[in-house]
């Protein structure tokens, strides 16, 4: 019975992850709070945020991607997220190199 019970958690959590990735409003406001858990964000940029993020899912949801449309595309991110951070929370943003991987690619 436990070991149902864990596969079923397991299939749980992988189908929700494999829906985020298929829908990018989940994608964004997934990605919004993992920046959250490293960078103070006021509730009113929330949306500002998810905006940059959903932009960047959306586009990577296309088939027909080069690799010089998506690193132009990681550029355009990385550029909307230090204009929209107030340069001490990007820096502690970019402290944290693997999260700031996941953010902006």
């Amino acid at each position: 019975m436990k070991k149902i019970f864990a596969i079923l958690v397991l299939f749980l959590a992988f189908s929700i992850t494999a829906n985020a990735q298929n829908d990018p409003h989940k994608a964004a406001v997934s990605d919004v709070a993992a920046l959250k858990t490293v960078v103070k964000v006021e509730a009113s940029a929330d949306r500002i945020f998810e905006s940059i993020f959903y932009d960047k899912h959306k586009f990577l949801l296309q088939s027909n991607l080069t690799e010089e449309m998506k690193q132009e595309k990681f550029r355009n991110t990385e550029e909307r997220l230090a204009a929209a951070l107030e340069p001490a929370q990007l820096e502690k943003l970019r402290a944290n190199a693997e999260l700031y991987k996941k953010l902006t690619r």
